[in-house]
């Protein structure tokens, strides 16, 4: 095959795999979370099979253990959680008109002169408007409570299908390769798998971690509804840049309804909380298994989260990750063992 034929053919498969991708976006979300959900939950599934315990039963009672663990902290979180859930549903307009009477104060906000006259906060209605804008690109996808009971159903249900047999699915894909690549290929989709158990893992370690700081932090700033806020702050924690960022709102408008120095004192802290996660607690917790650049990592949260919404926020840096291990044992050691291996062979 001459090479713009083959250039031709290639650059056509690209398109029509893309073009797949897209039609079929929600059901590649679906597939891509539950193989991160399964990859980190395959070495308990090994375990429990050395004791004779089935695979897939094993799998299957690994998930509804650790569902069950989130319902009991649920259940033992509810109380408080409901009660500072309230607070923070009153709270929150109250420190939206007092950012916006400094903002008025100021001549910040547009129109300051009429708004001020206005009964409704003007601060409010450009959150409304740019929520409802926003919205719609978020969540293209399970917007609805049936479909989002679908999704997460589906979700569920691959996790225990590629935990239970993963060798199967790795045998599948390794026998679309050429017989001389297939060891290469399974090294690279071990090395995969590793990656993104050890960004699970990191991850859901700093939810936690980042949950109990900023609830004791808020706590010691005497911010209202410092455990609801702990808990949002480490449930976006999942979410990377751009999560920390929305999580510290709330906590920075609340501190807003005591005093503006509060308020930056709670800025201040959340700064403080996320260096010390981005550059301690992550890295040493990753041990560089998944080295994403920050730019890269930030390039993938934008551009997947304008395709797929807020889920492509939450795959892209698992995702990346993947597509760096894939890029450096496929093309990059390759290169440099040929630059390494041709001086000698001249």
């Amino acid at each position: 095959m001459n090479s713009p034929l083959r250039f031709a053919t290639i650059f056509l498969s690209v398109g029509v795999f893309l073009l797949f991708i897209w039609i079929s976006r929600s059901i590649f979300i679906a597939a891509f979370l539950g193989i991160l959900f399964a990859v980190s939950i395959m070495p308990a599934v090994e375990w429990l099979h050395r004791f004779r315990v089935p695979r897939g039963l094993g799998a299957a009672a690994i998930v509804a253990l650790v569902f069950a663990l989130l319902a009991g902290i649920a259940v033992l979180l509810a109380p408080v959680l409901q009660q500072q859930g309230v607070e923070l549903q009153q709270k929150l307009p109250e420190a939206i008109d007092r950012i916006d009477r400094e903002l008025l104060k100021r001549h910040i906000l547009p129109n300051a002169a009429d708004a001020a006259t206005q009964q409704h906060s003007p601060l409010r209605g450009i959150l409304r408007q740019q929520a409802g804008a926003v919205i719609p690109y978020l969540f293209p996808f399970f917007s609805t409570t049936i479909a989002s009971m679908t999704g997460l159903i589906l979700v569920i249900f691959l996790t225990i299908f590629f935990a239970a047999d993963p060798k199967t699915y790795t045998e599948g894909i390794l026998h679309l390769l050429p017989r001389a690549h297939r060891e290469r290929g399974g090294e690279v989709l071990a090395t995969m798998g590793r990656s993104l158990r050890a960004w699970l893992v990191a991850r859901s370690i700093a939810m936690v971690t980042i949950g109990a700081i900023v609830t004791a932090v808020m706590a010691i700033l005497g911010v209202r509804a410092s455990v609801a806020l702990g808990v949002i702050a480490g449930l976006l924690e999942f979410v990377p840049v751009f999560g920390p960022i929305i999580g510290a709102i709330p906590a920075i408008a609340l501190g807003f309804v005591d005093s503006p120095q509060k308020a930056l004192a709670v800025l201040i802290a959340f700064v403080i909380i996320q260096q010390l996660e981005g550059n301690v607690l992550i890295p040493l917790l990753l041990q560089k298994a998944v080295e994403v650049p920050p730019a890269l990592s930030l390039i993938g949260i934008a551009s997947l989260g304008i395709v797929l919404g807020v889920l492509g926020v939450v795959i892209a840096e698992p995702l990346v990750a993947v597509a760096l291990v894939a890029v450096k044992m496929l093309y990059v050691e390759p290169v440099r063992h040929d630059a390494t291996v041709q001086p000698e062979t001249v």
